[in-house]
């Protein structure tokens, strides 16, 4: 798999307001899901535009967080038929993701939102693979 750098900064501004006031900036919010899985009510601290979502009804929770990215800085990862591992550095951390889930506007096919899923080398992640088929089957010739 081939890697791609992504520089984001964090969201700490949540809601529909700031999401249009960010894209008119060409700017597009960003979450990362799939952190760390933590036992409520949560001891320790959280940086900023990280969050925790209760998982069922388990008293477990998983950190996610909230970026902000630029538009130009995601064209050659979303138009492409490529699979890229993402290197999402921000805050001073590097994280390591993979491409989930893109929003799009329904009439201007503008990016609306971008969905990345954290990866790490103890679990597995199931995506989707595109196939190109070249040639002739042996039974048409």
């Amino acid at each position: 798999m081939k890697t791609y750098q992504l520089n984001a900064e964090p969201r700490t501004d949540l809601g529909k307001k700031a999401a249009v006031a960010l894209r008119g900036e060409a700017k597009i919010p960003v979450v990362i899901n799939g952190g760390e899985i933590v036992e409520l009510p949560y001891k320790g601290t959280l940086n900023p535009g990280e969050k925790l979502v209760k998982l069922g009804t388990s008293e477990k929770a998983v950190i996610v967080t909230d970026l902000i990215v630029n538009k130009d800085d995601v064209r050659k990862l979303i138009y492409t038929p490529e699979i890229f591992t993402i290197e999402l550095s921000y805050n001073g951390q590097v994280k390591k993701a993979v491409l989930k889930d893109v929003q799009y506007h329904p009439v201007t096919d503008a990016i609306l939102h971008i969905d990345l899923m954290e990866v790490t080398d103890t679990k597995p992640v199931v995506i989707e693979v595109p196939v190109k088929l070249e040639g002739h089957a042996a039974g048409v010739k």
